[in-house]
């Protein structure tokens, strides 16, 4: 069993960033959570943002969602 707390989330690659590092799985029960969460960093990666700018629309709306999931 998991307790997922409210996490609060600064909408920049930084912030994406600091979530998937609290995700605690030594036994990688959470790895497809874990995945889809480094896919998502992935795409900021690509779409070449800065540490601390705002995300772009799209990645934000799928992140946003992936949070949701995450509640």
């Amino acid at each position: 069993m998991y307790d997922i707390t409210a996490i609060k989330s600064v909408p920049s690659k930084r912030g994406i960033l600091s979530v998937i590092a609290r995700i605690f799985d030594p036994l990688g029960f959470l790895s497809p959570v874990i995945f889809y969460a480094k896919c998502i960093m992935q795409r900021l990666w690509a779409a070449q943002t800065s540490w601390d700018d705002p995300l772009p629309s799209a990645i934000a709306e799928v992140w946003q969602e992936f949070m949701g999931m995450l509640s």
